[in-house]
């Protein structure tokens, strides 16, 4: 198990490290970081010691969409273990989140993972309360496990996951001096309860 949410940890850090470096190399104006009908792709590696194996592959994409009758963007994330590593650790995620193109607020996030024998599904529903505080319906649920459905009202403002990779994607770094800290709130789910 420890190795497992050792390989997620890393996961998550190649995944935002992936991000970060794009915006760098990509910016397509000063603005927005991104267009509608951007896809990215990255193979990923397992590094064991001083052998690396392909390990699977992360596809990243943004479209064009309405929510709640507003122009919205959707993101969309999957991760697949590569079928040479399935064995080693299976691994079929998939990530949308859903912001509001005018204010960048998360306003939907879905994710469904399946890693080896683990199986999770989690929903947040964003509604914002003011520019401080968000009101964020989760239904979390899990293979082993109960459901979780509950309303959490939090300060600051909350993000989710996705959304965050991309707000930093957006983020203007030109005046950022060495060791400038941005802090983003994120609301994620482990087992069947947000944190």
């Amino acid at each position: 198990m420890k190795t497992i949410n050792k390989l997620k940890k890393k996961t998550v850090l190649l995944t935002v490290s992936l991000f970060l470096v794009t915006t760098i190399c990509n910016a397509i104006d000063p603005t927005v970081a991104f267009k509608p009908g951007e896809k990215l792709s990255y193979n990923l590696f397992y590094n064991w010691g001083i052998i690396w194996i392909h390990a699977g592959s992360a596809n990243f994409s943004v479209y064009e969409t309405t929510y709640r009758k507003e122009p919205s963007y959707q993101f969309s994330v999957s991760g697949n273990s590569a079928k040479s590593f399935d064995k080693f650790f299976f691994v079929r995620d998939s990530f949308i989140s859903i912001v509001n193109q005018k204010n960048f607020l998360p306003v939907y996030h879905r994710r469904i993972v399946r890693e080896d024998s683990y199986w999770a599904k989690d929903e947040y529903f964003f509604t914002t309360i003011d520019s401080n505080k968000t009101s964020v319906i989760t239904d979390c649920k899990r293979r082993k496990g109960s459901r979780n459905v509950d309303t959490l009202c939090i300060s600051p403002s909350v993000t989710d996951l996705v959304t965050a990779i991309y707000k930093a994607r957006n983020t203007d770094m030109s005046k950022a001096k060495k060791n400038d800290k941005i802090p983003f709130s994120i609301i994620f789910a482990d087992d069947d309860k947000p944190y």
